[in-house]
Formats: structure tokens, sequence, C-alpha cells
């Protein structure tokens, strides 16, 4: 992960298959280091990823790089008033009640 002053989730719709364009896409964002997280996701979108960059100028040069792939769609973070980096498996959490 790369600097840290602004925080993004970055959800992207590639243009065209899935075949086509998302292997190009999936190998473009492993070299940028600002991408911490891609999520390959349900629903209108098909990818949602979570950076971290330095400031809004930052921001928009990789949203310029990633639009080359499709439509972009940006939520900054303001605040994370809970952050949970532990796993917790349903299925355990289930069988003891």
């Amino acid at each position: 992960m790369c600097c840290g002053e602004i925080r993004a989730f970055i959800r992207c719709k590639p243009r065209s298959t899935p075949t086509r364009d998302y292997p190009r896409f999936l190998a473009a964002i492993e070299d940028m280091p600002e991408v911490a997280e891609c999520h390959h996701i349900a629903g209108a979108d098909s990818f949602i990823l979570k950076a971290q960059l330095a400031s809004n100028a930052h921001l928009e040069r990789l949203l310029q790089r990633l639009s080359a792939f499709g439509r972009t769609q940006t939520d900054i973070v303001l605040s994370s008033p809970l952050v949970q980096s532990a796993f917790v498996d349903v299925k355990d959490d289930e069988a003891k009640k």
C-alpha cells in the first residue's frame, strides 16, 4: 500500500466482456500501489477497489488511469467509526447457538 491521507472506494465497470477486459484490468491494478484491495462484486458494477492516496490530485490521476477500462464511481471515506480486521466465521458462530 502507498501513502494514505485519502481513502476511497472506487467501483469499476469495464467496457466490454469479462473475457476481454477483466484480465487486462486486473493486470493493470496489480501495478497500482495505491490500490490496497480489489473485490469482484455482483450488481451494477464489476469490481470495487479500496485505494489509499496522498491527495485529491493523486486520486484524480488514479481515476484517469482506471477510466481507460470503463466507468468508475468513487466514494471518499470521511471517517471510519468501526474497522475490524478479524474474520468471523459465520458457520462457527451459528453452531454455537
